[in-house]
């Protein structure tokens, strides 16, 4: 597998903690160069103490967690605790390294995110569990206008192994499922496909055609196809809580009758109170 370039937004904040424990599941698998960027505006300074756990030691837990998981087709020995060099994990091909700027939040994360394949961010802000304005306005701006896929974590996380893709048809939700699989991140994890739309037959055609990329690339996928006209964002938290998923992959910004949905736009409710990390992407 190619290296992948993961910047993490390192705040002090409930998300961002949960962000550092997504990124650092992702760079655990080996192949991976992580970024943390601390971003100091005006008026705020980073609080150490609500850092708890360097990333870097976060990445050594992961690392004897992945290596301890029962294999049979594991053939290396599970790596010791006094084994891992914190400095330097480039046996294991990850490299972390990072980096402060001070300045505009959103155009430093920007410029940055451009040079990295994906990017972690908490979805509330430097003051409390509440979603903010800034940071709304930051994610939103981000897969707008970025091309490349950010995950965005809630406040509370539970790891589990499933993963839930919402599709509706759109380009966007073609793109972060391509994404996702081509960057490595499907795994080993359990794959649920679901996809709801008022006629059965056109849900059962979406879900057919991420099934069958899937497979292309040797990943099973449990499929639901579901005709309702009920609010499709119903349907797909109580599907995230049914499979104990631990990510939702679903693009940005979808079809019109995921936007245009009476409740309000399917996207920018999973960006803004999805309880588990969103994968997402234009």
């Amino acid at each position: 597998m190619m290296l992948r370039n993961l910047l993490l937004l390192l705040e002090p904040t409930p998300s961002g903690l949960v962000a550092k424990e997504v990124a650092c599941g992702i760079a655990a698998q080996g192949n991976c160069n992580i970024t943390g960027l601390e971003i100091h505006e005006t008026d705020w300074r980073l609080d150490q103490d609500n850092l708890i756990k360097s990333p870097r030691t976060m990445l050594v837990e992961r690392i004897q967690q992945l290596q301890s998981r029962p294999d049979e087709a594991k053939t290396k020995a599970p790596i010791q605790a006094d084994q891992i060099d914190l400095d330097n994990l480039s046996d294991l091909n990850i490299f972390y390294h990072e980096k402060i700027l001070s300045g505009p939040k959103y155009a430093l994360l920007c410029k940055e995110a451009e040079g990295n394949d994906l990017t972690v961010i908490g979805r509330d802000d430097n003051v409390g569990e509440h979603w903010s304005k800034d940071a709304k306005e930051i994610i939103n701006l981000m897969l707008e206008y970025r091309p490349k896929p950010i995950i965005i974590t809630p406040p509370k996380f539970k790891p589990e192994r499933d993963v839930l893709i919402a599709c509706d048809g759109s380009p966007g939700s073609s793109r972060a499922v391509q994404l996702f699989v081509l960057m490595g991140l499907a795994g080993d994890r359990n794959i649920h496909v679901l996809s709801v739309n008022r006629k059965k037959n056109v849900a059962k055609t979406r879900v057919d055609a991420i099934a069958a990329y899937l497979k292309n690339h040797r990943i099973g996928a449990v499929q639901y196809a579901i005709d309702s006209r009920a609010d499709p964002i119903d349907i797909i938290v109580e599907k995230i809580k049914e499979t104990n998923s631990a990510l939702v992959v679903a693009g940005a910004f979808g079809s019109s009758v995921w936007r245009r949905s009476v409740f309000g736009s399917v996207s920018e409710y999973l960006i803004r109170y999805c309880p588990v990390p969103l994968f997402s992407c234009q």
